[in-house]
């Protein structure tokens, strides 16, 4: 979603699907939003695969960078997204690292399957990835965000969202703030995100990835 001032609220011609989640390593209740339509696919995710990165490297793109993925025979980067409040946190306190991986994205199980946990014990949340695509015109033309647990499906409708401004500048690659029937969500901004990934494209060419996704035919 590209970003604008937050002069108002958002004027919506009519109503429009979104997807909401909790991303991994978001600041508690801030969940992350995006329009159903900019989301290209929610897969499970398996454990990312480490790229090396260049000292050189954005150090913004380098806090959130998980890894890499496979979806449909393409590599694509993952990325957790950081929201914090004021108050969730110390002062440099570091955030979390990715919980433990959904093995049915490796195992083909379903997603509503055993965990192999004894009963009673707590179930861990199935770490899930929404599939995006870059809206910039050069480097990967996808990319992959983590959520934990399966996102939601809401509904927007006028005057129902407005513009929160508690914590002053969006974080790292959020293009807005905002309050959706009073719950705080965080909005990507993908024009960023495209623009910091782009010298992900020749960096895994090198290490003969192919960037970017290409539908199934």
């Amino acid at each position: 979603m590209r970003g604008a001032a937050n002069t108002g609220p958002p004027q919506l011609p009519r109503p429009i699907a979104a997807l909401t989640w909790t991303a991994v390593g978001s600041g508690k209740g801030v969940r992350w939003l995006l329009p159903a339509a900019a989301v290209l696919e929610v897969i499970r995710c398996p454990t990312p695969t480490p790229l090396p990165l260049p000292l050189d490297t954005d150090p913004k793109l380098a806090q959130v960078l998980l890894g890499t993925l496979v979806w449909r025979r393409r590599r694509l980067p993952l990325l957790q997204l950081h929201a914090d409040v004021p108050g969730d946190a110390p002062a440099g306190t570091a955030a979390p690292g990715p919980p433990e991986h959904d093995a049915d994205a490796e195992s083909g199980g379903e997603a509503g399957g055993k965990t192999g946990q004894n009963a009673g014990d707590a179930q861990p949340l199935r770490l899930r990835a929404l599939v995006c695509p870059s809206l910039h015109e050069e480097g990967v033309d996808a990319y992959a965000l983590a959520a934990l647990g399966m996102p939601g499906l809401v509904t927007l409708r006028e005057g129902e969202i407005e513009p929160d401004g508690a914590m002053g500048s969006p974080p790292a690659f959020a293009a807005a703030l905002l309050r959706v029937r009073g719950e705080l969500h965080a909005v990507p901004d993908m024009d960023a995100l495209g623009v910091a990934l782009a010298p992900l494209s020749a960096l895994m060419a090198s290490q003969r990835l192919r960037p970017g996704f290409a539908p199934d035919r």
